[in-house]
């Protein structure tokens, strides 16, 4: 019992199916939005990571659990003074 109306003659042409044009350049579209978007997501993943990212301290950091007194404090957090200018 035939469901279709179509015979295995006519499916089987080299042509292939109709529209196969139309479907390919919508495929195609689709494939560079996705890769487009893939690449936005990584980008914002890479500026989380870098922003996460710890950083190298330049200066030792100052342990407060091995302070004695307050008064320990007291040289880091003066500012160095600059050398007097020349008036000229």
């Amino acid at each position: 019992m035939a469901v279709t109306r179509s015979t295995l003659a006519s499916r089987s042409s080299p042509g292939g199916r109709a529209g196969t044009r139309a479907l390919d350049s919508w495929r195609t579209t689709e494939l560079i939005w996705t890769l487009a978007a893939s690449l936005l997501i990584a980008a914002a993943f890479f500026l989380v990571y870098q922003a996460k990212k710890p950083d190298p301290a330049t200066t030792p950091l100052l342990n407060l659990n091995a302070l004695n007194a307050r008064e320990d404090l007291l040289p880091r957090s003066t500012r160095p003074s600059r050398p007097a200018r020349a008036i000229s």
